[in-house]
């Protein structure tokens, strides 16, 4: 029966039409500095369903246009759920302006798992980080830096040692709603340049609820797009 669910799930993924994300399409090509992010929209489906044709202007244009042949990660967002990725090839240019390129898939839609989290470096107040003792809880000075689905960075006035535990209360740009979350020090390190807060701490995210996780990934997802049209419009 686990067969068959698993399998009828993976086809039901597969052929959702693209044409549900137009405009909300990343394409991810990994670099030797990390992997570099293109904002495009999808100007029409193919009739082969493996095939999509995108459209991308501006300097990120001629940058992906040399990319031809390349394998590269697509990634589709979802309102009520984590993005969808697959791995897909730059097919060809077409002609014609604004550049259009042909994508390829190679593999089957699938949901992004939180251990391919992508960090969004992003400063977050946030409203409450206690550390969790045998006799309660240490209110402590920190501040979020950077975000992914499976924990934060934070800087902390105070230094932890590995394995203590945080409560950590904080709440999305988008989303005035506080998130209720405990997250785990999996790593401490002082910064030499760091004056009010002088560490740094490394997190990851301990039982964290599902649409929790989904909604950061979707925060991520949005805001990395935000940006990549801000330095393509400028």
């Amino acid at each position: 029966m686990s067969n068959v669910s698993e399998r009828t799930r993976t086809v039901h993924q597969d052929e959702l039409p693209l044409s549900l994300f137009i405009g909300d399409v990343t394409i991810e090509v990994p670099t030797p500095a990390g992997i570099t992010s293109f904002a495009v929209e999808v100007e029409e489906r193919l009739t082969d369903r493996g095939r999509i044709v995108v459209r991308i202007s501006g300097s990120d244009a001629d940058d992906l246009t040399r990319l031809t042949g390349a394998t590269v990660t697509a990634v589709v967002s979802r309102t009520l759920a984590a993005p969808l990725v697959a791995t897909a090839v730059v097919d060809r240019v077409l002609p014609g302006d604004p550049v259009r390129v042909v994508l390829r898939r190679t593999t089957p839609w699938r949901p992004r798992q939180r251990r391919e989290a992508v960090r969004l470096d992003i400063v977050i107040r946030p409203q409450s980080v206690a550390r969790i003792t045998p006799d309660g809880e240490e209110p402590i000075d920190a501040r979020i830096i950077d975000l992914s689905a499976t924990g934060v960075r934070l800087e902390s006035a105070t230094s932890l040692d590995r394995g203590e535990r945080l409560h950590l209360v904080f709440s999305l740009p988008t989303t005035p709603t506080p998130f209720d979350t405990v997250v785990e020090v999996m790593h401490c390190q002082e910064r030499p340049d760091g004056l009010q807060r002088p560490w740094q701490l490394g997190c990851r995210f301990v039982d964290l609820d599902k649409r929790v996780s989904e909604a950061i990934f979707r925060f991520i997802f949005e805001e990395q797009r935000r940006r990549l049209r801000r330095r393509r419009d400028h």
